[in-house]
């Protein structure tokens, strides 16, 4: 998805310059492009992102993550330890993350680990697992929570910073920065906004 600027004709000339016809279809204020295989995909990231053209990427289903979570560890438990407990249980899946959830009111850390794999034809033996370091676990689908996804990288909606191409936004001041990265500490009487 490439947002729609004064000059969409440029960029839609380059890209046909570089990869031949391009199927690309107005979609509001974005233009979305259907590259013809999965290396096109890339190489047309690749190219956005050299030729500074503004953009954000719906990973293909082939591409996504298979995302579980895992309940009834204690929340103290290491996550490199049940990485390799992981390994050694299930050495024919390959564990792409590994994080643990938090509470979003009170930020406190809860019994709940989230596991991206690595499709492979082999991830649903994690299902199998019913004990897990000495503990019973249950372990089902991840289902993310309601609302849309906000992208840390430039604050606009339904993509996520692993996927942006755009020029990054900080919340707080404005500036090219990440917002975890601002040096503005306290709240602002005056903020900015960054639309």
């Amino acid at each position: 998805m490439i947002r729609n600027k004064n000059n969409y004709k440029e960029m839609l000339k380059k890209l046909n310059n570089k990869f031949g016809k391009v199927n690309a279809v107005l979609a509001n204020e974005y233009i979305k492009v259907y590259p013809q295989t999965a290396e096109e995909h890339r190489d047309m990231q690749k190219f956005c992102r050299e030729e500074k053209i503004e953009f954000y990427v719906i990973r293909p289903l082939s591409e996504r993550p298979f995302k579980i979570e895992m309940k009834g560890l204690h929340r103290d438990t290491d996550i490199e330890e049940i990485k390799s407990e992981l390994a050694i249980a299930l050495p024919e899946i390959e564990i792409l993350k590994l994080g643990q959830l938090k509470n979003v009111r009170t930020k406190s850390l809860m019994d709940i680990f989230m596991i991206e794999i690595k499709k492979n034809g082999h991830e649903n033996k994690i299902f199998e697992i019913t004990h897990f370091m000495f503990l019973k676990i249950k372990i089902k689908n991840y289902r993310k929570p309601p609302g849309a996804t906000q992208c840390w990288n430039c604050n606009m909606f339904n993509h996520s910073s692993a996927n942006c191409g755009f020029q990054t936004r900080c919340l707080k001041c404005g500036e090219d920065h990440r917002t975890n990265q601002c040096p503005i500490a306290t709240p602002q009487e005056n903020p900015k906004c960054i639309n």
